[in-house]
């Protein structure tokens, strides 16, 4: 509860594992300088229903983390500074990097053969398409994972990103993304 108002653990988390966690989150605090985030509500919790590992609310001020997956959190909590800061990923400030990130994630779409399930997802209409990736609240934790994997050489079991085409490998993005949050 040093960081959150209201932490809720689901009885079918693991205990030790919940302990091991607190650790982890506190030393992500440390490096980030987090803060507190007082009306806002940590639940540990199965979201099989969402088909996905992890949720932030902004209007309920929860962030919700599948506990069979807690790589989400540091995602979530992206999204969570995000909002709190006054919605970080659309101001000026951020606009290089969205339009970088944009650069290199369409031009690896494009490389792929057009048959490819990848290229296919993306260029399609389901929820987690190319229009779903570009929004700047999605590009924005995006980054704040790949800062902290690349940048600060975090490794820990909230934040480990898959490899994949939505986070870009790229010199130019990595530059401006440790600029931005090193600030």
């Amino acid at each position: 509860n040093d960081t959150f108002g209201y932490v809720e653990i689901d009885e079918s988390c693991d205990l030790d594992k919940i302990e091991e966690l607190e650790k982890e989150w506190k030393a992500i605090v440390g490096i980030l300088g987090l803060g507190e985030f007082k009306d806002t509500a940590l639940r540990f919790r199965k979201l099989g229903n969402h088909k996905a590992a992890g949720l932030y609310f902004p209007f309920l001020h929860c962030l919700c983390v599948d506990v069979r997956y807690p790589s989400s959190m540091v995602h979530e909590a992206f999204h969570m500074m995000d909002y709190h800061r006054g919605k970080l990923s659309e101001r000026y400030s951020f606009y290089g990097i969205r339009r970088r990130y944009e650069e290199c994630l369409r031009t690896s779409i494009e490389q792929l053969p057009k048959e490819d399930s990848f290229r296919t997802r993306m260029e399609g209409k389901t929820k987690y398409n190319l229009a779903y990736y570009l929004t700047p609240t999605e590009i924005f934790a995006r980054c704040g994972e790949m800062y902290m994997v690349r940048i600060l050489n975090v490794d820990n079991s909230l934040v480990k990103p898959e490899k994949g085409l939505e986070y870009p490998e790229d010199e130019q993005l990595d530059s401006m993304i440790a600029a931005y949050f090193n600030a």
